[in-house]
């Protein structure tokens, strides 16, 4: 069992090779994609390697926290109080409102959104950013994840049925 540290297909791919014996009794936790989420992580892997060439790593956590932070200090900017305190209390116009994705194209419209002091829900490329105002924690769900391998053989990272959320925990072990 690991963590989302280490879901890192080609260590694992060169770990397990073509022993599927190995294959089968790797797996881990992370936090669960949904769709949305899926596309917006897939969309910053696409810009980040064509702009540099390789692959980000597991980095996408920071890169939401810095949409996050950008779009606090803009909205407390755009109501004139730019400090600290101004700040953290604008990170609560990142939770309800209309959907808006951790993407360039997507700042235009969040900026508009928050000028108008209107919120936004930020949904980023690690998590859907669903944070408690109150508490400042996420409520994100996290899944088990396995190792499958697709159509040509080759080993990826797949979703395993279960899903620990705030409700409770969901589904059941499938990962063939």
């Amino acid at each position: 069992m690991t963590t989302s540290l280490t879901q890192e297909l080609n260590q694992l791919a060169s770990i397990v090779g073509g022993d599927d014996e190995l294959r089968r009794r790797i797996s881990g936790t992370g936090l669960f994609l949904d769709d949305r989420v899926r596309r917006n992580l897939v969309g910053f892997q696409t810009r980040y390697g064509s702009r540099y060439g390789s692959d980000p790593g597991r980095t996408q956590a920071a890169y939401d926290a810095w949409y996050a932070a950008a779009l606090a200090i803009y909205s407390a900017d755009a109501q004139g109080r730019l400090d600290g305190a101004s700040i953290a209390a604008h990170f609560s116009r990142l939770v309800t409102g209309a959907a808006t994705d951790v993407d360039p194209l997507a700042l235009g419209s969040a900026r508009i959104y928050l000028s108008a002091q209107e919120s936004i829900d930020l949904v980023g490329a690690s998590s859907a950013l669903d944070w408690d105002t109150i508490t400042q924690r996420v409520s994100a769900e996290v899944g088990l994840w396995c190792l499958r391998r697709d159509a040509n053989g080759e080993l990826q990272l797949g979703a395993a049925g279960l899903r620990s959320t705030p409700a409770g925990t969901t589904g059941s072990y499938d990962c063939p």
